[in-house]
């Protein structure tokens, strides 16, 4: 079983972007405030005990997470400068 975690940052463009990604380290993905994913990382060493229904619902569940939280800063955090 995997939690999700969020943080932000700014990138090079002053553009906020959202990641969430499990912890244990497994995936990770990453939007801008738009929605658009810009990045997502998987270690396949991880993932490939999952198959294909569990690959497909972690990144569900982290990409609905990263796209839901695109506009609220994670409590107690700031957001990192890049």
């Amino acid at each position: 079983m995997h939690s999700i975690t969020i943080s932000q940052f700014k990138d090079d463009d002053d553009e906020v972007i959202t990641t969430a990604g499990t912890d244990p380290e497994a995936m990770s993905v990453s939007v801008r405030t738009t929605g658009e994913i810009v990045d997502v990382d998987a270690a396949a060493e991880r993932l490939r005990a999952l198959g294909a229904d569990g690959l497909s619902e972690l990144f569900v569940a982290c990409a609905q997470a990263a796209f839901a939280s695109r506009y609220d800063p994670p409590p107690d955090a700031a957001i990192a400068e890049t």
